[in-house]
């Protein structure tokens, strides 16, 4: 079956290449858990795991990922942490400690994975917002 394709005007498509996009709709998040992110509007491959989760490499390479979420009401800290086969990342996360209220926090990054290693990613700091969609989504490819 076809796997890569090149057209006339050059452009590349890649249809089987891993791709995911998953957002949170259900309840807050509490601090220093791992969020589920339990719907997908894409998932190419079935890498990302709406019950757990996690999003586990199918080949080895360099992969993209993104997340924004949001803390619940009147936060006074929230912040996001990678963690990649279940150990926090020391140096992936993202935090904001501004005044107490809703906070947003994003962060994209690229890390090299091995077939089997799996990403997923923790509230540290504060409970996160989970009951609308729109405030929260982590989504990651395959670069190569």
């Amino acid at each position: 079956s076809e796997r890569m394709r090149i057209d006339a005007s050059g452009r590349v498509t890649m249809p089987n290449q891993p791709v995911f996009s998953a957002y949170r709709s259900g309840a807050d998040v509490a601090d220093a858990t791992v969020i589920v992110f339990n719907n997908t509007t894409a998932n190419v491959g079935s890498n990302y795991n709406t019950a757990n989760g996690r999003f586990t490499a199918s080949v080895t390479g360099n992969y993209f990922f993104s997340v924004f979420a949001m803390s619940t009401a009147n936060s006074s800290v929230f912040g996001l942490r990678l963690r990649l086969n279940g150990t926090p990342s020391g140096t992936t996360w993202a935090y904001n400690n501004e005044s107490s209220g809703f906070h947003t926090v994003s962060m994209g990054f690229v890390i090299g994975l091995n077939a089997t290693d799996y990403v997923e990613i923790m509230t540290q700091g504060g409970a996160m917002h989970g009951i609308a969609n729109y405030h929260n989504n982590f989504c990651g490819y395959l670069i190569g």
